[in-house]
């Protein structure tokens, strides 16, 4: 009887085992699925005739940099994150490719605004090499004019200077789902 029950449960648990392993297998193919799948773009539609706020930053030298998006005729995405923000971490590096590349054909600059603290944090971040678009509010007055609410936050400025679009939370800016809807938008308000 002992042997028969210790077999019942030594095939229990082996059953057990097989089945934990199905499902995790499962659960890894589905997880690399929708991995590899291209993120959703997620933004809004600002309404409204507003002009975009004026942007006094600091730039890594200390000196002050007066920037009015949009107002020379270009479209800006000016876009607010942090060192500590893990998802600003994450996604900043691909939206300056980005803006590299469409600043390159005219289409949109790039503004990201650090609301850190210290210069320090933000150098550390980018290894001492800081790139040009990089500024930071000193003073946290284009965080509270732009009503920021969390990390990352991106809006797009218009060539007219009209806020139209927010890209709200961290986006994939290396997917071609996103860079379409931006070059699109871009297109439908005349600024490419």
């Amino acid at each position: 009887m002992l042997r028969s029950r210790g077999g019942q449960i030594a095939l229990a648990i082996a059953g057990l085992l097989v089945l934990q392993a199905v499902v995790l297998l499962a659960y890894r193919l589905i997880e690399t699925r929708r991995e590899g799948a291209a993120a959703p773009l997620r933004f809004e539609r600002v309404n409204g005739t507003v002009p975009a706020p004026a942007l006094l930053l600091e730039r890594p030298d200390g000196t002050l940099a007066s920037i009015t998006p949009g107002r020379q005729g270009e479209a800006v995405l000016v876009h607010f994150w942090a060192t500590w923000c893990p998802p600003c971490r994450e996604e900043l590096p691909a939206l300056i490719a980005l803006g590299r590349k469409l600043t390159g054909a005219g289409r949109v600059r790039v503004v990201a605004v650090a609301t850190d603290r210290e210069w320090d944090q933000i150098r550390s971040f980018f290894k001492g090499d800081l790139p040009e678009e990089v500024f930071r509010d000193a003073t946290g007055s284009a965080y509270r004019s732009y009503r920021v609410s969390s990390l990352p936050d991106t809006y797009l400025v218009s060539g007219d200077g009209l806020v139209r679009i927010r890209f709200a939370g961290a986006q994939d800016w290396r997917s071609p789902v996103v860079r379409k809807a931006l070059l699109d938008e871009l297109k439908r308000q005349g600024d490419t």
